[in-house]
């Protein structure tokens, strides 16, 4: 006779122990989907800053590989990369100067130099060893007029400095000024702080190494524009290349003093052109805190297309707004 095997469980248990499983299930898988959700907003909200990431001073001081020792030429040692305020793909780029020069295989600016000669509006290719070409620069100084570079030439400092695709900031110590720098594709913007009660001058300057080039200042309209012709390397070294860097600058403030300037001798004269280390300088007087904006357009067609670009592509908008949209063009592209 086979014994039948009692299985007379509680129904009253069983229920309340699945019952009881699943509310702890779901309360942890809650807890769970809470977590992930938090890490994924705060890696999603990491991810939408990248620009952050971004090093602009890689590459923009000399190599220390073995390798690199014994190539003859020592600019080509160089990664020549430069530090660049632009938007993705810019056809002008900005970049702090330490080098006057648009000769072959030198960049506008090194990490390590000791002087800096102002603000380029450039055209290097970054990292190659060819040559800037149809560029211009703003020196800010203060205090006395000085129109040669070695003269003008601020100690150069990383103190205080700081550098982003859409972003760059420098203080002047000897001439307690601060500058921040911000592009979009053809223009870009300076603004300028003064850090003390001075008399302030901005040396505005074509970048030719063939004694060419034209600047213009208008005090009238607060304008200057000008061009920097192209000449070519390799076949037909030094010869015209057919084209030139135009720009066309707009400042905010009213000139109190202005002229022209050449090898470090000035003039009252509002437009100079085809000599040797030519500019135009603009002055004002600052009282402590107060500000000048530089607004500057480039093309390679004409100063008229320089101006249309300024129009269109900064116009009426603010320092922070050209910033901002720049750097939402860094963002997408990251």
């Amino acid at each position: 006779m086979t014994q039948s095997i009692s299985t007379n469980y509680s129904t009253d248990f069983t229920e309340k122990a699945v019952i009881g499983f699943f509310k702890h299930a779901c309360a942890c898988f809650v807890k769970i989907t809470l977590i992930i959700c938090l890490f994924s907003s705060s890696s999603f909200a990491q991810q939408k800053d990248l620009i952050r990431y971004v090093q602009p001073f890689s590459g923009t001081s000399g190599s220390t590989t073995k390798a690199s020792q014994h190539i003859e030429d020592k600019t080509e040692r160089l990664a020549n990369t430069i530090p660049a305020v632009a938007p993705p793909f810019a056809m002008t780029q900005w970049t702090p100067q330490t080098q006057l020069s648009e000769k072959k295989c030198l960049a506008p600016y090194y990490y390590n130099n000791d002087k800096i000669f102002g603000f380029r509006a450039s055209h290097w290719i970054s990292g190659s060893c060819t040559q800037d070409y149809g560029s211009f620069t703003i020196m800010p100084i203060s205090g006395k007029l000085k129109t040669a570079a070695n003269d003008y030439a601020e100690n150069y400092s990383h103190q205080g400095e700081i550098s982003q695709p859409d972003y760059y900031k420098a203080v002047f110590q000897k001439y307690q000024l601060e500058t921040e720098i911000t592009a979009t594709l053809r223009s870009g913007m300076l603004r300028v702080k003064a850090l003390k009660a001075d008399s302030i001058y901005l040396l505005i300057s074509p970048n030719s190494d063939q004694e060419k080039g034209f600047i213009k200042i208008d005090q009238s309209k607060g304008e200057i524009s000008g061009y920097n012709p192209v000449h070519r390397i390799y076949q037909g070294w030094g010869e015209p290349a057919g084209f030139s860097g135009y720009f066309f600058i707009k400042i905010n403030r009213e000139f109190t003093r202005n002229g022209t300037f050449s090898e470090g001798r000035t003039d009252t004269a509002t437009s100079i052109i085809n000599k040797k280390n030519i500019g135009v300088y603009a002055g004002f007087k600052l009282e402590k805190g107060e500000q000048i904006v530089i607004s500057s357009g480039t093309s390679f067609t004409s100063i008229a297309a320089a101006k249309a670009n300024l129009e269109e592509e900064i116009g009426s908008l603010s320092f922070e707004e050209v910033r901002s949209k720049t750097r939402k063009s860094w963002s997408e592209s990251l």
